[in-house]
Order: structure tokens, then C-alpha cells, then sequence
């Protein structure tokens, strides 16, 4: 016997009624789920049931959600009893259902959540708030202890890759940093190849087995690898010898092929070893033999775990990326954080309504679906967004004006968030209660303890008796017509004693009332086992009995054990009614939750287990896993530590099935879920799971309609009324339809036998039950304030279970529709239609088979025609759907209108805003040159007079309506805007203009002009804050200078391409110097203040011999013969010593082709010899031993007209100004920075091995420049 049938037997001997011995079977009544509207039909119900006499004759009393707040209620009475006196003056009261206190009570709480209007809103509002901010903070530390850990991978990974750049000997580090490593990279996915690797030798072991498996028999696995190891080394020699071609055509592909070539066997390798390892770990303990079909398993889990750190790889580096992006780019921290904001307030007034979702319906799987892919994104962008504010802290104190990456005060400022944040989360990590205290449960809770169980203590009604203070059940007196003045009634907001109970001591089957059956889901995402569970139900029936008992699905009952602090009555009652939470059972999806958590939307109820409370490391980390498990939907069902519980519904929302494993054999169903269809989705899962868990089979009966003149068979055997009442019940099909009056469905329970066999066949089955479903729905004879209720709502009985504020008319109008619903069901006729349907052939019932025959105005699809229950006026329908039109015509219309509005705004605006920036381009492009720095103009020139006129009106004009963001937005508005004021600066010192004046004073604050001044640029926000840069520094080609690491290449080349412009516009200071040979110049023009050295390389090749036939470096130069072209190849000085057979030397090649001069050089060419007129060339090298051999072209370029700067040994130069050299070139290179520039640079070219070609567009041009590079000897090609 169980521990329910214990209490069952006690209960009964309490009770003393003689018809209920020891062989009679439980009869059980089933409470559903649906909030207050199922809790205020169950009342009526109750009623109904208690007025025939029938209430006490249940033992087992099962209930859900909704249900549960009125079967507490009435357990809590029912606990009060002392004797059957008082249960049966408790069964008269709640059948009376007049005047007592309780149902005064009941009725003034219908708006249990919040009863007294806007005080309790703004009680509720507080402590949500409280609440979710609780939770984000603590989402929020957590996510900053993970930025911490990225933010210290980026620092550990930027500093190697900064330092190595000042290591010496790596010339192309920063060249293979440009074409390998592109700047958008997150540092984590530098992990990628690794993981790929491991993915890849997983996969080759997987097919490796079998040959391993073949070859490991005859020992030969070690000697096949060394022969590959050979082979490979033999393949690697013959490609690194013959594998070089002289065409580069295909050269990248034949690299990647030869590499790839390369990697698969080096992957083979590992792979063959990793098979060998499994097929050895695999083998049978008996037979020693390898085990190729279990190896193969083992490698399939090994690559799905790699595959999985890919993936978590991926999305952390993305992470990574979004949360610098938010940190320093585009997007604000403020305004992410109030877009995040924004989102979560939507999310909390939306998601409430997910209780409404009907399983099953093509809409809700949609709208689930797309709430779970937008859970998934808000968690990885409020993820990003806490990484993001580690980062601006952080990260953002390496960037230093003119300094290097100041990572020493990185990581101070990160040894300074990580204490605080790791020492909180190590001291409050061990207390769970914060889960459940964050939560919701313990406001809807309180509510439901002083509005439902309240209701049955009388300390609330200040009842005094002789029996004590207050009388045991003082709840079932009258409440007085008048109110007395001294009648002290506690309110709805007082904690008043003995209104809960714990549940070991709350047993209402002790006096002789049934056995209250709670029902929650526990939920279950996962086994920590790692074994096999439910995957479509996501979770586990857990039921509780009054009286301390427990049981997890169909294991034995046990006594309820809990944490140190034991669950109260109240306590189960919100569990089993928390609707919405991040476990939603069979509905559970991660994304779901997430979205529930961030929006603070948690009903559920995390319950530990004291014998699985033991002392571990990781209990530090208690809370904070709780909630991340919460936020994900990791739930580890009864073999977790920590259960989380919720809605019983969202396993079995009827409540039968607690009754079915306790096979009933009678089982009364008050069906109240949210069913406005009437699809009888909640009954379909209860037939479900009876069949699949219980082996219960649960047929659906429907009326015999006896034929005109026929006698109903069994009638005369019929307690009085049987037959009238048969008429309230009918098949589904006619419970879910307007022409019927059907309320009420009856089916047979076909138990299995003890040891689960269910007998099939004709033959009478060992056990039979019946299962009476009560269903809210309309018929006839209904009073005629619920017709007229339901006129004015149509979706009454109903309606949206989001609703728990019940007003008057609501909370009356469910209650009275279960009285008139279940008022024929006294014990006499529930014994009377069990003892017929349980037959095989039952007198009164036939079975459901669906094919039952409506009217004909119902089969004809006319049910207004058809007489049948009482629907919403069809008239107040039509209104209302003409008004809702109406008004969705207006509005869209209104939105329409406004959109229209917005965008011809929008695009006027960028119309003025066009014309305004063409007007004063033009006026731009009519100013005269520009003044000297140190000149003393005697007038104003009249176009820099109307420019700054412009400006002032444009800037007086934006200003007041603060329009001014494009103005300063536009590049060429900025240009045209310091252009004019650095040239009214010059002026207004000398000659007087008002419009200068205005303009230089609007600049300066301190003039207090008065004019508008929203037009300035402001202080030059580059040299004092660096923009940041992922990875620290931009080592792309084409980084910007301030952005560059110091020793890079790249760098070198931009700055000499910087010091020529600057040179071109007189900013460089003194010109007497090489362009970027001016030690302070070049400093000064750089900005960047103390570095660290770069490494110096030695471009000349030590121990050289000099070149044979060269004349000495400081020897004087011949002058060079006439060539017979520009293009052709200049006839090299004869050697003095070698043989004419020998090859010349590197340096005896460079000098003879210096010392060579075209004929297109000399005055005596016409047109051609000026073609160079007005250009500037600058020429380039790298070595001091070139500078002679490279002056010889300056007398020729310069007869072409060019203009020649003294040469620049950019190599000495870089030293001097402490920065890396550039990047020789491979081949004499002459770069133009202009199309006018282009035929001299074609007549500059000395013959096919010199390279023309356009200066980058990464930096900026100088008008008619041309600059010539000219390689070391090594590295010119050879001839």
C-alpha cells in the first residue's frame, strides 16, 4: 500500500461513512489550470458539488495552477475541522455559497494582484523594477567577468605581436601581417586553425579505422607511419627543388596546393595514431579484439565536441568584435544601452501573453520560434554590450597621445575591475535564495496566500468565538448586512497569521477531507548523466499530497524532503500556478527564455535537494550558474542538485493524471484551460500521456439518442433525474459546437492490470473507471445576467488567461456557470453513469466515434439557425468589427499621413541642405591663392568677404534649429569652413572686415560675439585622444600614420610621401634639408614624442667586395656618353679587370647603369628636353654608397626641366628620426602623383626594367611630383 492509499484509508476512517470501506475504489477530482477564471469556476463547482452532497465522497483532490488557489482554499477549511460536525457545516457553507466571510472574501480579491487599484501598481511596479535590476546586475557582472577574460586575451595577444615588431632580423613581418591577418580578425578566432585542425583529424581518424584496424593485425601500423613520415620528407625536398618556376603566373595556387599537400599529411599522420589509440581503448575485455563500430562512435562524439568549439569559437569572437564596435565605434554606450532599455520594456508588456499561446497552433509554434531566434540575439547583444563597457575601460587605456600602447596602465585598470567584480561574486555565490528572491514568485505568492487561503482563516474577519481568540472556522459565518463600526477586518495587504501553512502540517484528509494532490513540472533540458530523456517534454510530473508526501513522475511516493527552510502550502500553490517563467516545459526554448529573464518575467521556483547538498568547489558559483541556467535553458530535471520547478500545466495542465497513476475509478475533470476553440488540447495530452506512461486507455462515450417511441434500456433501474441529466452531456464534437447545449463528456478509463498488461477484446477488462470532463461553455437555461454578460463579452467562458484582474460581473458570472454546469452531479447519478459506461455495452452511452449528426442547420453550416447555446450578439459583433475597422482605417490613414510627412521633411531638408553646400562651394573655389604665413595684406579680396558672409548666414541659419550636424559631417563643408578662417586670420590683424571679423570672433568664446558659433571644428581631437584601433596597432597597407606600429614599413614609406607634400606647400620649415632628412622637421611633423627605438637594418651586405670596374664613392663621376633613347639600355663603363665574358657585379652593375645618361637628357632635343618643366622629382635611395652613382641623373633630369631636391637616403633617414627603414623596392620605380605629371615620368624611365607606376591613393598627391626609388644593389635584377 502507498502512502497515498495510507492517507486515503485514515481519511476515510475519519470520515465515518459506511458506504466507504476498505475495498471501495478512490474517486478523484480533477482542478485545471487557468488562473483566477479556472480558480472562480472550480468555486462554483465546489458549490455545486457540496449543495448534492458529493464534495466529501472525493478521497483525492488533484490540481494545477489556477485550480490549486481554489482547492487550497478548501483544503485549508477543511484542515480546520475538528470532527464531521464541522466538515459537514463546511460542505452546507460552501454549497450555500451565500454571505459566509470566505466567499466575501473571495469575491472582494478578484483583482488578487493588485486589489487596491494604483497604490498596488506602484508597490508592483517598485518591487519589478528592484527585481530586474537585480538580475541584470547580476547578468552584468558575470558578462563583465567574461569581457575581463577577453579583454586580457587581447592585451596578451596584442603585446606579442607589438613586440615582435621591434625584434630584429624579421624583415616582412609587417608585410606578412598585411596580406594574412586582415584588421577585422578577432583575436579568439586565431584559434580557428587549431581547431580546424583537431576537425580535421578527427575526421581523417574516422575513416583511418578500418585500414588501422586491417594493418595493426599484422603489426605494421608504426612502420606504415615512419614510411609516410619518409615519403612526406622526400615530397618536401623534390617540391623545394624543382617546385620553383620562373613564370609567377598560378604561383599562389601552386604555394597553397604544395602547402595543403603538406597538411594532409601531417593530419594523416595524427589521424592514424588518434585511430589506433581508439581501436585500443575500444577493444573487448574478453577477447582483446578492437571494436571498429564502437571506435568509430567515439571518434563521431570526438568531432561533434570539436565542431561545437568551433562554433562557441565563432560567437565569441563575434562578441568580441560587436562589443569594440559598440565600445569606440559608431554606435554609443548610452544609446545601445538604452536601445537594450527599450527592448526589455516591450518585452515586459508582451510576453505575459505567451500564456495565451494554444499548443499545437500553427501561429503560436511561429510566434515561439521567432521570440526563441529573438532571445538568442538580445542575449549576444546585452552580452556584447557588458563586454563592451570592459573594453572602453580597458582597451581604452592603451591609447596615449604621442606615446606608445600604454599597456602597463591596461592591465592596472583591469586589476582593478577584477577584484571587486571576482571577490562579489565569490562572497554572494554560495547564497541561491538570490534566485528565487529576484524572482516574482514570492509577490504572486503573497497574493495568492491572503486573497485564496486567507479566505478561510478567520483572524482576517475579526470574528471572536468562545472556542479561542477567534474561531477555528469562524471563516463560514454570515457577513453582517451592516458593517459595524468596530468590526476590525484585516486587509489583503496584512500579513496576518495562520494564513499558510508548511505542507507537512496542512492535512485536510485528517478530519476526513480528501487528499489534496498538488501538481508542478519539473523541468528537464538535459541529463548531467548524459543519458536519454524526454526531449518533447522537456520536463517531469512532480506531485506533492498535503501531509508531507512527494513523487516524481511514477516512482514511489516518499516523504517530502526539502532545504532547511520547508515549502509551504502558499509556497507550492505559486509554484504550481507560475505560468510564465524560462522553463515552460514541453514549450521550453532557450531564446524564450533568455527573452523571459531580460524582461524579468520569472514565475519559477528553484527547489534544492538536501541529499544532493554536498560541499563542492564550484558552490561559489551557485547563484550566478543558476541564473546563466535560467538565461539559457539548461535544466537538469531530478538529477540535478537544483530543481526548477514551474506551472504544472506545462506538463499536464487537467490534473487527472496524478488521478490516473493513482487509477481512480472515478475521476471528475473540471476543464477551465484557455481552449476559446474548443480543440480539447490539454484532454489530448492527458490521453497521451495515460496511454504512453500508465498504459490507461481513455475512450470517449457519447448518448444513445433513443428513436421516437423507444424506451431507453435501464431506465427503471435509474435514480431519479438520471435521464434528464443525461441531456447536459454529449460527444466532444457537440461540446465544441454552437448548435448543441453539451456541456458535460463522459469516457471509460481501461486500466492495465498490476503488471501494466492492458487486456484487449471483448472480455471486461480488470479495472474500469470513468472520466466526467466539465467543460465551460454555454447552453440554455443559463440565468439571464450570464446571456447578457455574454453579449457584452463575447469570449466568455473563455477568456484570455493574460487577465487575472477579475472585476465583479467576471468573478459572479464564472462562478455561477460551474454551479448550473455541475449541479446534477450527486453522488447517486456518478455511481449510476459509472456502473453503466464501465459495461461493455452500456444501456445510456455508445462510443465516440466523431460521426454524431447535427442539425441540419448545423451541418449546413448555419448555427445562428440552428437552436442551440446562447453565443455574443451577432449585432454587437458586427458593431464592434465595423468600429474596430473604422478606427484601423484612422489610424492608418493618421500613420500613413505622418510617414508622408517625414519623409517630404526629410527630403526638403537635404535639398536646403544641397543648395547651401553648392553655394558655398562655389564661392570657395573663387578665392584667390593663398597669403603667405608672414605676409601684411593692405585689402580684403572680395571673394573671401562674401565667403565668410556665407558662413556667418549659414551658421545664424542652422544654429538656433540645430540642423548644423551635416555641416560638420561633410568633409568639404570642414574644408571649405578652416580654409576661410585660416585666411581671415591673416587678414583681420591688419585690415578691417566685418565678415572676417564675425567668423575669427565666433571661433574664439572669449570674444563673446555673440554670433552663432556651432560651425567650429573644435580642438584637434586626433592629437590628443588617438583613435583606437583593434589589435592596438592597424598593420593593413593602408592604415593611416598615427595608426601604424613604429618599426613598421609602411610607416617609413608614408611618412617620406608626407614630408614631400609638406615640402610642396612650404609647411616643412627649412627646405635646405633633404624632404624628410630634417631631423627636428620630421619630429615635429610626426607628433608622436618619445617612442621606443626601432631596429636598424643594414641594407649594404656585410663584407661586400667592392665592385669591380666602380670607382671609388668619393671619386668624381665622368660625364656620362649620350644614349641613343630615353627607353634603350644604357652601355655600361668598361671594366678594367675582368674578362668582357664576366658577369658584372651587383655594385658594378648599379653604378654603370647610374653613370650612364640618355640621350633625352641632353639640351639639345627640342620639345622633349622640357617635357620634365615644372615637375618636382625627388629621388629616393636606400644606401650611401648610391648617392654618387644616383646624382648623375640629377644634371640630366634637371635639363628636362625637372626640378631635382637633393637626394634622400631614406634608409639614414629613418635612423635619424629613430623609425624602421621602408621596404626596398624589387626594381628601379618611378611613381607620379598626378596626370600631369605622367609623361615625365615615362621620360624619367631609364629602359623595360625600371617601373612606372601611380603613387598609392592611400596617400595623398602632390601637384606635378614624381618620386624614383632606387633599389641596393642586391637588389636590382641581374642582367
Amino acid at each position: 500500500m502507498s502512502a497515498i492509499d495510507e492517507e486515503v484509508a485514515k481519511r476515510r476512517d475519519a470520515l465515518g461513512d459506511p458506504a466507504l470501506t476498505g475495498s471501495t475504489r478512490k474517486w478523484g477530482l480533477a482542478l485545471s489550470g487557468g488562473g483566477i477564471r479556472s480558480a472562480t469556476f472550480c468555486l462554483g463547482v465546489f458549490s455545486a458539488l457540496a449543495r448534492r452532497g458529493a464534495l466529501l465522497r472525493f478521497d483525492l483532490m488533484s490540481s494545477v495552477s489556477g485550480g490549486g488557489y481554489a482547492a487550497s482554499m478548501l483544503g485549508r477549511l477543511f484542515s480546520r475541522a475538528r470532527n464531521r460536525a464541522d466538515l459537514d457545516r463546511i460542505q452546507d457553507e460552501v454549497g450555500k455559497a451565500g454571505s459566509s466571510w470566505f466567499i466575501w472574501w473571495l469575491r472582494a480579491n478578484g483583482r488578487y494582484l493588485i486589489p487596491r487599484g494604483p497604490l498596488d501598481r506602484t508597490f508592483a511596479v517598485a518591487l519589478y523594477l528592484r527585481n530586474l535590476l537585480g538580475v541584470h546586475v547580476e547578468l552584468g557582472l558575470v558578462s563583465v567577468l567574461a569581457g575581463l577574460a577577453l579583454a586580457a586575451l587581447n592585451l596578451v595577444a596584442w603585446w606579442g605581436m607589438a613586440e615582435v615588431g621591434y625584434l630584429p632580423g624579421i624583415a616582412g613581418y609587417f608585410q606578412w601581417l598585411a596580406e594574412w591577418l586582415p584588421s577585422w580578425t578577432p583575436v579568439v578566432w586565431l584559434a580557428l586553425p587549431v581547431v580546424g585542425v583537431f576537425v580535421l583529424v578527427h575526421a581523417s581518424a574516422y575513416w583511418a579505422v578500418p585500414w588501422v584496424a586491417a594493418t595493426r593485425q599484422q603489426g605494421g601500423v608504426w612502420r606504415i607511419c615512419l614510411a609516410v613520415l619518409v615519403a612526406s620528407a622526400l615530397l618536401l625536398g623534390l617540391g623545394l627543388t624543382f617546385g620553383d618556376v620562373r613564370s609567377e603566373t598560378g604561383d599562389d595556387l601552386r604555394n597553397f596546393l604544395w602547402s595543403g599537400f603538406g597538411v594532409l599529411i601531417a593530419v594523416w599522420f595524427f589521424a592514424v595514431r588518434l585511430a589506433d589509440g581508439v581501436l585500443t581503448e575500444s577493444e573487448d575485455r574478453g577477447t582483446h579484439q578492437p571494436q571498429s563500430d564502437k571506435a568509430r562512435n567515439l571518434l563521431t562524439n570526438k568531432l561533434a565536441f570539436s565542431f561545437r568549439v568551433l562554433i562557441v569559437v565563432l560567437a565569441i569572437g563575434l562578441a568580441d568584435r560587436l562589443a569594440w564596435h559598440v565600445a569606440f565605434q559608431q554606435i554609443g554606450l548610452a544609446s545601445a544601452g538604452i536601445y537594450l532599455a527599450m527592448a526589455a520594456a516591450v518585452l515586459r508588456a508582451v510576453l505575459p501573453l505567451a500564456s495565451n499561446l494554444v499548443p499545437g497552433r500553427s501561429t503560436s509554434k511561429a510566434l515561439m520560434a521567432i521570440a526563441h531566434l529573438l532571445g538568442y540575439l538580445l542575449a549576444f547583444l546585452l552580452f556584447a554590450w557588458w563586454v563592451s563597457l570592459v573594453y572602453k575601460a580597458v582597451l581604452g587605456g592603451l591609447f596615449v597621445p604621442r606615446q606608445d600602447l600604454a599597456f602597463s596602465d591596461a592591465w592596472r585598470i583591469w586589476g582593478l575591475l577584477l577584484v571587486p567584480v571576482v571577490s562579489y561574486l565569490w562572497c554572494t555565490g554560495k547564497t541561491p535564495a538570490f534566485l528565487n528572491l529576484s524572482s516574482l514568485h514570492a509577490f504572486y505568492r503573497a497574493r495568492l496566500i491572503r486573497s485564496y487561503l486567507g479566505a478561510a482563516n478567520a483572524q482576517r474577519f475579526g470574528q471572536p468565538s468562545a472556542q479561542g481568540a477567534y474561531g477555528v472556522l469562524g471563516a463560514l459565518d454570515s457577513v453582517p448586512a451592516v458593517f459595524p463600526p468596530n468590526l476590525d477586518t484585516a486587509s489583503v495587504n496584512t500579513i496576518v497569521a495562520d494564513d499558510d501553512a508548511d505542507l507537512a502540517h496542512y492535512k485536510p484528509q485528517a478530519p476526513g477531507g480528501p487528499v489534496h494532490l498538488l501538481n508542478v513540472c519539473l523541468n528537464q533540458t538535459k541529463d548531467p548523466r548524459g543519458q536519454l530523456f524526454n526531449q518533447d517534454r522537456r520536463g517531469l510530473s512532480l506531485t506533492v499530497a498535503s501531509g508531507g508526501f512527494m513523487r516524481v513522475g511514477q516512482e514511489e511516493w516518499k516523504e517530502l524532503k526539502g532545504s532547511d527552510t520547508p515549502m509551504t502550502l502558499g509556497s507550492w500553490m505559486a509554484v504550481s500556478g507560475a505560468a510564465v517563467a524560462p522553463g515552460l516545459g514541453k514549450l521550453t526554448r532557450g531564446g524564450v527564455a533568455a527573452l523571459l529573464v531580460f524582461a524579468g518575467v520569472r514565475l519559477g521556483y528553484w527547489w534544492r535537494q538536501p541529499e544532493k547538498d554536498r560541499k563542492h568547489w564550484s558552490d561559489f558559483l551557485t547563484k550566478s550558474w543558476g541564473l546563466m541556467r535560467e538565461t539559457l535553458a539548461i535544466f537538469e530535471g531530478k538529477e540535478g542538485r537544483d530543481w526548477f520547478m514551474t506551472d504544472g500545466g506545462h506538463f499536464e495542465n487537467t490534473g487527472a493524471y496524478a488521478l490516473l497513476s493513482e487509477r481512480a475509478e472515478v475521476i471528475v475533470v473540471v476543464d477551465c484551460g484557455a481552449d476559446p476553440d474548443y480543440t480539447f488540447g490539454d484532454v489530448e495530452n492527458l490521453v497521451r500521456k495515460a496511454r504512453i506512461d500508465l498504459q490507461a486507455d481513455i475512450e470517449f462515450l457519447r448518448p444513445r439518442r433513443a428513436l421516437p417511441g423507444e424506451v431507453p434500456r435501464g431506465l427503471a433501474s435509474e435514480p431519479s433525474g438520471f435521464y434528464g441529466a443525461l441531456h447536459a452531456f454529449g460527444s466532444l464534437q457537440e461540446l465544441a459546437s454552437n448548435a448543441s447545449n453539451a456541456c458535460l463528456a463522459v469516457a471509460r478509463i481501461n486500466y492495465s492490470d498490476r503488471d501494466g498488461v492492458v487486456e484487449v477484446g471483448p472480455k471486461l477488462k480488470r479495472e474500469r473507471g470513468i472520466l466526467l470532463i466539465v467543460k465551460p461553455n454555454m447552453c440554455k437555461g443559463l440565468p439571464i445576467d450570464l446571456q447578457n454578460f455574454k453579449r457584452a463579452a463575447p469570449t466568455f467562458p473563455q477568456e484570455t488567461t493574460a487577465d487575472q484582474f477579475f472585476s465583479e460581473a467576471q468573478w459572479e458570472s464564472y462562478f455561477r456557470l460551474g454551479q448550473v454546469l455541475a449541479q446534477d452531479l450527486s453522488p447517486a447519478f456518478i455511481e449510476a453513469l459509472r456502473a453503466d459506461c464501465v459495461k461493455n455495452e452500456p444501456a445510456h452511452f455508445v462510443p465516440d466515434d466523431c460521426s454524431v449528426a447535427l442539425s441540419g442547420a448545423a451541418l449546413n453550416g448555419d448555427e445562428k439557425a440552428a437552436r442551440g447555446r446562447i453565443i455574443g450578439s451577432v449585432g454587437a459583433t458586427a458593431v464592434g468589427a465595423s468600429i474596430g475597422l473604422g478606427a484601423a482605417a484612422t489610424l492608418g490613414v493618421s500613420a500613413w499621413q505622418a510617414i508622408d510627412s517625414v519623409k517630404v521633411g526629410s527630403a526638403s531638408r537635404v535639398d536646403r541642405e544641397r543648395k547651401a553646400l553648392d553655394e558655398l562651394s562655389d564661392l570657395w573655389s573663387k578665392l584667390p591663392a593663398a597669403l603667405p604665413a608672414n605676409a601684411r595684406p593692405t585689402q580684403v579680396a572680395p571673394q573671401l568677404e562674401a565667403l565668410a558672409s556665407e558662413l556667418l548666414k549659414t551658421a545664424d541659419t542652422l544654429c538656433p534649429a540645430g540642423e548644423v550636424d551635416w555641416f560638420k559631417r561633410s568633409e568639404l563643408a570642414k574644408r571649405i569652413y578652416a580654409d576661410t578662417l585660416a585666411e581671415c586670420s591673416k587678414v583681420v590683424p591688419y585690415v578691417f572686415s566685418r565678415a572676417c571679423k564675425g567668423l575669427v570672433e565666433a571661433e574664439h568664446p572669449e570674444a563673446q560675439s555673440g554670433l552663432a558659433a556651432c560651425l567650429k571644428q573644435g580642438p584637434d581631437k586626433v592629437a590628443k585622444e588617438p583613435l583606437p584601433r583593434y589589435w592596438g596597432y592597424d598593420y593593413s597597407a593602408a592604415a593611416p600614420l598615427d595608426g601604424m606600429h613604429l618599426c613598421s614599413s609602411f610607416r617609413a614609406e608614408l611618412l617620406v610621401a608626407r614630408n614631400h607634400y609638406l615640402t610642396d606647400y612650404g609647411e616643412a620649415g627649412d627646405q635646405s634639408a633633404s624632404p624628410s632628412g630634417k631631423g627636428a622637421g620630421a619630429s615635429k611633423s610626426d607628433g608622436l614624442g618619445e617612442r621606443r627605438a626601432c631596429p636598424t637594418v643594414e641594407t649594404k651586405p656585410a663584407g661586400a667586395p667592392p665592385a669591380v670596374g666602380a670607382p671609388p664613392v668619393n671619386a668624381p663621376v665622368p660625364a656620362p656618353p649620350p644614349a641613343p633613347a630615353a627607353s634603350a639600355p644604357a652601355p655600361a663603363v668598361p671594366a678594367a679587370s675582368p674578362p668582357p665574358a664576366a658577369p658584372l657585379a651587383p655594385a658594378a652593375a648599379v653604378t654603370a647603369r647610374a653613370t650612364s645618361a640618355p640621350a633625352a637628357t641632353s639640351g639639345s632635343e627640342g620639345p622633349k628636353s622640357e617635357i620634365c618643366k615644372g615637375v618636382q622629382v625627388y629621388i629616393q635611395i636606400y644606401d650611401g654608397s648610391q648617392r654618387d652613382a644616383a646624382r648623375t641623373y640629377r644634371e640630366g633630369w634637371q635639363g628636362m626641366g625637372a626640378s631635382v631636391p637633393p637626394i634622400e637616403n631614406v634608409t639614414e633617414s629613418a635612423r635619424k628620426n629613430n623609425l624602421p627603414p621602408p621596404r626596398q623596392v624589387s626594381q628601379p620605380t618611378v611613381r607620379y602623383h598626378d596626370k600631369a605629371s605622367i609623361g615625365c615620368a615615362y621620360a624619367l624611365r631609364r629602359d623595360a626594367n625600371w617601373s612606372v607606376e601611380q603613387l598609392s591613393p592611400r596617400l595623398k598627391p602632390s601637384n606635378r611630383t614624381v618620386e624614383v626609388w632606387i633599389p641596393t644593389s642586391a637588389s636590382l635584377p641581374a642582367k
